[in-house]
C-alpha cells in the first residue's frame, strides 16, 4: 500500500527496516543529528510538519529520497491552504446572509 502523507511514509520507511521510533533517534544522534521523539512520534501521524532541514535528515536516515518528501510536505501545504479558504468562504458568506 502507498504511503498518503509525508508521516506515513517515513513511518513506513521505519517500520520496514524493523527500527523502533528509539532505534531511529539512535540513528540521528550517531549523524550527529537532533529529534526528540515525541516530535518524530508527531511527524508520523501527520500532527507535525517537518523543516525542510529535517526533511533531508529524514530522508539520509531512513534511506528514503527527500525529493518525494518534499513533494507531500507541499501537497499537505496546498491542501491546508484550500481547507483554510474553504472555511474563510464559508464564514464570509454567512457574514453576507447577515446584512
Amino acid at each position: 500500500m502507498k504511503a498518503k502523507t509525508l508521516g506515513k511514509m517515513v513511518r513506513n520507511a521505519r517500520r520496514n527496516k524493523w527500527r523502533t521510533q528509539k532505534q531511529v533517534l539512535k540513528l540521528f544522534e550517531e549523524k550527529g543529528y537532533k529529534i526528540c521523539l515525541s516530535y518524530l512520534a508527531m511527524i508520523e501521524i501527520d500532527k507535525a510538519m517537518p523543516t525542510t532541514q529535517l526533511i533531508f535528515k529524514l530522508a539520509d536516515v531512513l534511506d528514503l529520497d527527500a525529493e518525494v518528501l518534499f513533494k507531500f510536505k507541499y501537497d499537505a501545504a496546498i491542501e491546508k491552504k484550500s481547507r483554510d479558504l474553504e472555511e474563510e468562504f464559508a464564514i464570509q458568506k454567512s457574514i453576507s446572509k447577515l446584512n
